[in-house]
């Protein structure tokens, strides 16, 4: 048996439609307390935190960058519990796509309330029914994505092994750093037929104290 481990800084991106009603009481807060959608947001000032509005868009994944990895280690038996042997690393932005996708978090025509949440370290173990000596890399592919907003986040939600889903294991063993949220309109592309979310309305940062 292998297992893969994928690390490195890991986001999820959160969307909601953003009702009048709620718009009200966000800056009604925000004048109150002098604070910040995302601090409201991450303290539950209104009764509800940032994990609270994704009834549109949720999406976990690892950021497809320089700092992301690819771990494949092998077990004599089928327990990942005892010592293995790391026999293959692959920076995350190296690896090939089996797709991609881009990130629906919302339409234009009305406002919504976008969040993203930061991470760091082990995104998912995944376990592939292999030996290390049948092993092939070019075989291992990634599920990615693309938020086109500002900055663009590119990320990896799951991978592939021969074409074929790789069971998921266990994803314990990361530390939250921040939250980004913003009141978002979304505009259709004028390159492209993709909705992109850059036009801000509100939009600030915190970080998340554990």
């Amino acid at each position: 048996m292998l297992v893969v481990e994928l690390r490195g800084s890991i986001i999820t991106v959160r969307s909601e439609k953003l009702t009048a009603n709620y718009l009200d009481q966000l800056e009604s807060e925000k004048a109150r307390s002098s604070k910040s959608i995302a601090n409201i947001l991450r303290d539950g000032d209104l009764g509800s935190n940032h994990e609270d509005f994704n009834s549109h868009f949720e999406q976990r994944g690892l950021r497809y960058n320089s700092r992301g990895e690819v771990i494949v280690t092998g077990f004599d038996n089928d327990n990942y519990y005892e010592e293995g042997y790391s026999f293959f690393r692959s920076k995350i932005h190296r690896m090939k796509n089996q797709s991609h996708t881009y990130c629906d978090v919302g339409w234009p025509g009305d406002l919504f309330l976008l969040t993203v949440e930061f991470e760091i370290g082990l995104f998912q173990q995944l376990k592939i029914s292999t030996e290390m000596e049948n092993f092939e890399p070019r075989y291992l592919k990634v599920l990615s994505s693309t938020l086109l907003t500002k900055p663009t986040y590119k990320m990896v939600s799951g991978i592939t092994y021969n074409n074929a889903p790789v069971e998921i294991g266990n994803n314990f063993g990361y530390e939250k750093k921040g939250l980004f949220a913003a009141i978002v309109r979304p505009k259709k592309s004028r390159i492209f037929n993709k909705n992109i979310y850059r036009d801000f309305v509100d939009a600030s940062y915190t970080e998340i104290d554990i």
